[in-house]
């Protein structure tokens, strides 16, 4: 595709492109966090996310490339009234350290926790970061593709699009992710697996009188027992439309129920009685 590298906004492609679901994606924001992948295989992958979340990657539980953080400019009316700075121009950024007693003694994993503060300089706003993470990773040049055209708009605003032609790589992120490795194939048997797990629970446990949202309820009891997130439950035709607005003995159903475990998804549908 002649690419010089791909951007991800995405969380589904962030998460493949680093280990990671930002908290920011939990939360709706709207730009939570964003993945460089260069076209040169020698030149650093970025996870550009909010500084908040420093002190769970630098847990070493698992792998993740390296962080451009962002955390907010230190003035906030650097963006306010007649004397507001052109968007071109990148704000100092806000790096608050959490206090600390100096007399205690910090376990390893709480001493990278404090050293993550020093070790890592944010940058004001997540596409400040982002353009950061780009030069690092050599991405400066020629047609870039992003999963969504609104990192075009913000790279643009800050006037870091001068030599970029961006291009629409949604469907080419999908066939990157079609070829499967052997940790996503055992992710999504483990995913699979506990959703048929917790939806013939929940079947087990169904009543007469028992609500769609008893239901649903349930499956997400049993979901998180497993360790994995519901998604949703059919029950009935679709979600809450079972025949008599409630279970009635001797009335067949369909449950059709998908849960995720570390973002892979599980399907399992049947007819009950």
């Amino acid at each position: 595709y002649d690419l010089a590298g791909m951007l991800a906004l995405n969380p589904v492609n962030v998460y493949y492109l680093t280990n990671t679901t930002a908290i920011g994606t939990k939360m709706r924001w709207q730009y939570p966090a964003f993945a460089t992948l260069p076209r040169d295989p020698d030149q650093p992958t970025f996870l550009v996310v909010t500084s908040g979340m420093l002190w769970d990657l630098v847990n070493g539980d698992r792998w993740v490339p390296d962080v451009i953080p962002y955390s907010g400019p230190l003035n906030g009316g650097d963006y306010l009234g007649d004397e507001a700075l052109p968007l071109d121009v990148e704000p100092t950024a806000a790096n608050r350290q959490r206090v600390v007693d100096e007399s205690l003694s910090l376990t390893a994993r709480e001493q990278r926790w404090i050293d993550s503060g020093k070790n890592y300089q944010p940058s004001a706003t997540p596409e400040w970061a982002l353009a950061r993470a780009m030069k690092e990773s050599g991405i400066t040049k020629g047609r870039v593709a992003v999963d969504d055209m609104r990192i075009a708009h913000l790279l643009e605003r800050i006037g870091m699009a001068d030599n970029i032609e961006f291009v629409d790589g949604d469907n080419l992120f999908r066939r990157i992710r079609y070829v499967k490795s052997a940790p996503e194939i055992e992710l999504m048997r483990l995913a699979g697996a506990k959703n048929a797990e917790a939806a013939l629970a929940t079947a087990r446990s169904i009543e007469k009188g028992m609500s769609y949202y008893d239901i649903e309820r349930r499956f997400g009891a049993e979901c998180a027992l497993r360790g994995s997130t519901i998604t949703f439950i059919l029950a009935g035709v679709t979600l809450g439309l079972l025949p008599d607005a409630e279970v009635v003995p001797g009335k067949p159903f369909l449950i059709d129920a998908v849960s995720n475990f570390r973002e892979y998804h599980g399907d399992f549908a049947r007819t009950i009685v």
